[in-house]
């Protein structure tokens, strides 16, 4: 765990100071070159009994955490301007709130109850519809496309609304309620990004391939 922690901060720290993409580029493929050798090494001198288990969480954690925050690095360093970036939060943070007012307002059919029992479909249509008309809203004022703002708003309150099951499912596994303690009341540091973190690499995609 704790070395997952150090490579995924170096990880995170040279994407946030490269000068440019192809510097990026260099020493990402560098610190990945030795991140197994690394995980490997220190996973002899601890001495537990489910090694493979606790590489493979440390890898998927670099994956699941790291990779999406680097990516808006990327972004940052491929784009004009900070909207692209910014407008991932605005548009998730936006889904998740309404799709919470909407759901506790009319929710009656459930989304997902086996994961998530207070989920419903009307929650998540609400949220979707908010999400689209901040997208719009966005467009309006950076004179930018609002095709594209509305695809973002519907790709960003599906996949925002599908990282969040899957990190309920993820606590359930292992039989907790909250993802830390860093965030009293809020579920951990994770419940607040988990949406996240499962919509960036889809916004990194579609702002740097098709928009």
């Amino acid at each position: 765990m704790s070395q997952g922690v150090i490579v995924g901060a170096l990880i995170y720290l040279v994407s946030l100071y490269s000068i440019n993409e192809q510097v990026l580029s260099v020493y990402l493929i560098g610190l990945l070159v030795i991140l197994f050798p690394l995980v490997g090494f220190a996973e002899l001198y601890r001495k537990k009994v489910t090694p493979f288990q606790n590489m493979g969480v440390t890898v998927i954690g670099l994956f699941y955490v790291v990779l999406p925050f680097v990516l808006i690095n990327v972004m940052r360093l491929n784009t004009d301007n900070f909207w692209p970036v910014l407008s991932i939060f605005i548009l998730t943070w936006c889904s998740d709130t309404f799709a919470y007012l909407v759901g506790r307002k009319i929710g009656k059919r459930k989304l997902f109850e086996r994961i998530s029992p207070n989920k419903s479909w009307e929650g998540f249509v609400g949220g979707l519809l908010f999400s689209v008309l901040a997208g719009l809203i966005i467009a309006y004022f950076t004179d930018d496309s609002f095709v594209k703002y509305v695809v973002y708003g519907i790709v960003i309150s599906s996949f925002g609304t599908l990282g969040d099951l899957v990190e309920s499912m993820l606590k359930r596994s292992l039989k907790i309620k909250d993802s830390g303690t860093i965030l009293p009341g809020h579920g951990g540091l994770l419940d607040r990004f988990d949406a996240v973190i499962f919509v960036i690499p889809i916004i990194y995609f579609l702002e740097l391939f098709i928009f």
